[in-house]
This record gives structure tokens, C-alpha cells and sequence, in this order.
């Protein structure tokens, strides 16, 4: 068995139907109809795998104030986000999916509700004229993340629209 790191997903899609590669993990998702179409079998199932941004709460954070921590995750649309891959994940709720015993009774619904992330967001003293400006550390790959780079700028996207303006410092997930 010889690796081959690919971190690109159309890189490891193309090496795939090229026949450079006999297998590969998280194919690029546009792509998966026309591996199917080759002859090739996708396997996919529910995994267990949470991918949130891991918030700072240093003094003078942002992040303290508990309405932007709400508007950011009532602006990020989900259901697109699935879209963008192809089908290949779950929205979403929280850690850990309702009806697991750590579920608890959580009072905040999260939900794809941008008007209210916009209005906490100007309760919180930020507008599309003055934008909450940070900065987030994200992989360009690795510990079996699908897409990080398209995956994070959907999110990017879905931010500024709730007067975000996020900035990337991407770098390689074993740095």
C-alpha cells in the first residue's frame, strides 16, 4: 500500500478518475455522480465527527458577549452547507444529536435564522458598516475533515451577511 497526501479535493477526484490512485478519501462532491458513473463505489455513512470553531474567550474577546456567539451560529445555513457537499453531512444541533443522554435541555434553538443573528449582532453595537472583524485559525486539511477550505469560506460567506468579516490564517493541520 503506497499514501499518496492529496489535501486538495479535486486533486485526490482527479488522481482517482485518472487511475493514478486506486482509492480515495473525501472525494471533491460535484464529483461523486461522475465516480459513481466510472464504475466506482462510494462509501458513506454517519460519523461522529463535530467540526466547530473553537472560540476565544481572552479577555476583551467578542466572543464573550453571549449574542454574538448566538448570532454567529444562527447565520450559518446548515442546510446549504450540506448542499455544498453533496448530501454527505448531518446539520448539525449542538456536540452531540438530541436523544443522546449528554443532550440536556438546551435554551438556545440552534437554527439558519439570519434576520435575528443581524439584530443580535446590532444589539451587540455591529453593522454592515462596522463589522465584527476576526481572525480564525483553519487547516487547508487533515484529521479527516471533508472540505475545511470550501467548507470554512461557506461560512465566511454566511457570516458577513450578519456583519462578520472574518479572516483566514490557513495553515496545515499538523502544524
Amino acid at each position: 500500500v503506497v499514501m499518496v497526501p492529496m489535501p486538495e479535493a479535486n486533486a485526490r477526484t482527479a488522481a482517482l478518475l485518472s487511475g493514478q490512485v486506486d482509492w480515495i478519501e473525501a472525494p471533491a462532491p460535484d464529483a461523486v455522480a461522475q465516480i459513481k458513473s466510472r464504475g466506482f463505489e462510494v462509501y458513506a455513512n454517519a460519523q461522529p465527527h463535530m467540526w466547530p470553531w473553537q472560540l476565544s474567550f481572552a479577555p476583551n474577546s467578542p466572543w464573550l458577549d453571549k449574542r454574538v456567539r448566538q448570532a454567529a451560529n444562527l447565520c450559518v445555513n446548515r442546510s446549504g452547507l450540506k448542499t455544498l457537499l453533496g448530501g454527505y453531512m448531518a446539520e448539525a444541533k449542538g456536540i452531540v444529536e438530541a436523544g443522546n443522554p449528554w443532550w440536556g435541555n438546551p435554551k438556545f434553538d440552534i437554527k439558519y435564522d439570519a434576520n435575528a443573528a443581524r439584530k443580535l449582532m446590532a444589539e451587540a453595537g455591529y453593522s454592515a458598516a462596522k463589522p465584527l472583524k476576526v481572525k480564525v485559525q483553519v487547516s487547508a486539511s487533515g484529521s479527516g475533515q471533508m472540505q475545511p477550505l470550501p467548507m470554512n469560506e461557506y461560512v465566511q460567506q454566511n457570516l458577513k451577511e450578519c456583519f462578520f468579516d472574518v479572516d483566514f490564517d490557513v495553515v496545515e493541520w499538523n502544524t
